[in-house]
């Protein structure tokens, strides 16, 4: 029984960054509406960085990516699906490359909104996916497409 659903559309850069690239203060079972990170709690690059006006390294969305967070509710509690759809119509064999170290990893993505905060998807253990989709048409564009399940929806970082 699906009982919300969140739809966030004003996201301007997206992260994906490998489980071991993260340390946490709140382990991953317990739900959180904000988390303060430490310096150093996401360490390293990201696997693969997405903006709507794109620094070096990044690459270009080509609109605002689709985020619905849903919960279930469930015997064990409430699970949050986080559903993540973007379009890239530049470098797309290139992003295909970037984002096949997530292939049966576990991942964590963090988004900038508009108004500079800064939230987090943070993914339960064996539940990411990420999947793409070539559309050949006048306008050719790769569709990513991520999936994970948490115990949260998104959690404010500060």
């Amino acid at each position: 029984m699906s009982c919300l659903e969140n739809h966030i559309s004003d996201i301007v850069r997206m992260e994906i960054y490998l489980d071991s690239q993260c340390t946490f203060p709140i382990p991953f079972n317990v739900s959180s509406k904000s988390m303060a990170l430490a310096e150093g709690a996401l360490s390293g690059t990201p696997v693969a960085a997405f903006s709507l006006s794109p620094d070096d390294g990044e690459f270009v969305m080509a609109d605002y990516p689709m985020v619905k967070v849903s919960d279930t509710r469930q015997s064990a509690g409430v699970v949050y699906e986080h559903d993540i759809q973007l379009s890239v119509t530049l470098r797309r064999a290139e992003v295909v490359n970037a984002l096949e170290p997530l292939y049966l990893q576990d991942f964590h993505v963090v988004f900038t909104r508009d108004d500079n905060t800064k939230w987090l998807s943070r993914s339960l253990a064996n539940t990411s996916v990420c999947n793409t989709e070539n559309t050949e048409s006048s306008s050719s564009s790769l569709t990513i497409k991520i999936k994970l399940s948490s115990l949260s929806a998104l959690i404010a970082l500060s």
